[in-house]
């Protein structure tokens, strides 16, 4: 599956591919995480600059 990660502020768009992405699981296990570097498929990001994540099918990612 295909994510696509906006950060806030910078307005970028990161894409990564994941085995599968459940948003209320991810929620809830980055809020147990004490450090704010989280991986998300092949990424690292800030878990406090995330504004979106949405799956994108083969077509959206150019």
């Amino acid at each position: 599956m295909k994510l696509k990660i906006t950060l806030q502020n910078q307005r970028k768009e990161l894409f990564t591919e994941v085995e599968n992405f459940d948003p209320v699981t991810f929620v809830e296990e980055t809020k147990k995480i004490e450090t704010v570097l989280i991986p998300i498929g092949n990424l690292i990001v800030n878990k406090h600059h995330i504004e979106y994540i949405t799956p994108v099918d083969e077509e959206t990612v150019v």
